[in-house]
């Protein structure tokens, strides 16, 4: 599968910067059955690149906004990677899970670009953390005895690091589990934290 930036976050990022919000009906049904490994996807940091391509725009006026919002979105990209992906649909093709978690978090801080500075940072990381908790709570990644859970705190780039990437299983759990906690251990620091807890 191509890490080419795809055309659904071409339009979402033409429309945001037009100030036209699109609809977004596949992107926000976070719904964890639908995922699927790719074992020729991408690694944290390219898939990062990559999506740079197609959301440059949006990205660097984030990161003037908040500089801290550069070190979030790599340590998402090594905790997601580039191997999960969404599944195909009449909607949406097949595409990066963290390019999907990556556009909310964007569409999130866009929302909220007339806001206090501390809200608009806010958005974009509630945005980042509720997606993916939405999207990835019910899965469990199987490569023959060695498992990965996203609520475990270890960024998938890790795990994969020890394990043969053509194993790998996808697997569903009845409920999911609330993986916001372990994310935000790994990709906030405690300059982060304090930023929430004055926008709460």
């Amino acid at each position: 599968m191509s890490d080419a930036p795809d055309p659904w976050s071409v339009r979402v990022h033409r429309s945001i910067l037009s100030s036209e919000m699109p609809s977004l009906p596949a992107l926000q049904d976070n719904n964890a059955a639908d995922l699927v490994f790719d074992p020729a996807g991408a690694s944290g940091v390219r898939a990062l690149e990559t999506y740079r391509d197609v959301a440059a725009l949006m990205i660097d006026q984030l990161e003037t906004d908040w500089p801290r919002a550069a070190a979030i979105m790599e340590r998402l990209a090594h905790y997601v990677t580039g191997h999960l992906r969404t599944g195909r649909d009449d909607v949406v093709p097949s595409r990066p899970l963290v390019y999907t978690i990556f556009d909310m978090g964007l569409c999130g801080y866009y929302e909220a670009r007339n806001s206090a500075d501390d809200l608009r940072f806010a958005a974009f990381i509630r945005a980042v953390l509720a997606e993916a908790a939405g999207r990835m709570g019910g899965i469990v990644l199987a490569a023959g005895t060695r498992r990965w859970c996203p609520a475990g705190g270890v960024p998938l780039s890790w795990w994969l690091e020890d394990v043969d990437s053509r194993s790998v299983q996808v697997h569903q759990r009845r409920s999911g589990a609330d993986i916001s906690a372990a994310l935000s251990a790994f990709i906030l620091c405690d300059a982060d934290r304090r930023i929430l807890r004055r926008a709460a």
